[in-house]
């Protein structure tokens, strides 16, 4: 009896959503893939999400959490070494920034190999902000692609969809 229910209600939400005469919203990879040319990067936008460029930076806000960002920097890597000293330079920089705490760095797997950085500091004395730092490598260029925000301001599936999204352009 109680599958019954369960089937019965799953079928019934199905027929409000598909009466509903809306269409369904479109998946990550059907929504239209904005390009940087000179950052040699496409990727998707998250819905209600703007985007500008600063500083030699793409950077996303939420329209939602206005002191939510992601910012994603894109260098040429050349030399066999390229990465590791990449790697050192950021690690370099998080570890200054003011008020630092918990810095936890473990390997990334996605579309990119790369490594993830969490961490917590105070910019300014205007409280606590998260980051979320990857450090991903292509096969010509790295990515650095940095959440920032107040301490837990939203939710990671935004930024792990833009991230699956993230694909080096040439």
């Amino acid at each position: 009896m109680r599958h019954l229910v369960v089937s019965m209600s799953v079928l019934a939400a199905g027929l409000v959503a598909a009466c509903s005469g809306e269409p369904p919203a479109p998946t990550p990879d059907e929504r239209e893939r904005f390009e940087s040319k000179a950052d040699e990067l496409s990727l998707v936008v998250p819905s209600s999400w703007t985007v500008t460029h600063d500083r030699g930076a793409i950077i996303l806000a939420s329209n939602e959490h206005p002191r939510r960002t992601i910012a994603i920097r894109s260098l040429p890597l050349s030399g066999s070494d390229a990465a590791a000293k990449v790697t050192s330079a950021t690690e370099t920089v998080l570890r200054g920034l003011p008020g630092v705490d918990d810095l936890a760095r473990r390997p990334f797997s996605g579309p990119m190999p790369g490594i993830e950085y969490q961490l917590t500091f105070e910019p300014n004395h205007r409280g606590r902000y998260a980051r979320r730092h990857l450090l991903l490598t292509g096969e010509r260029r790295a990515f650095h692609v940095i959440e920032t925000a107040p301490v837990r301001t939203g939710d990671d599936s935004v930024f792990v969809e833009l991230v699956g999204s993230l694909r080096e352009e040439s």
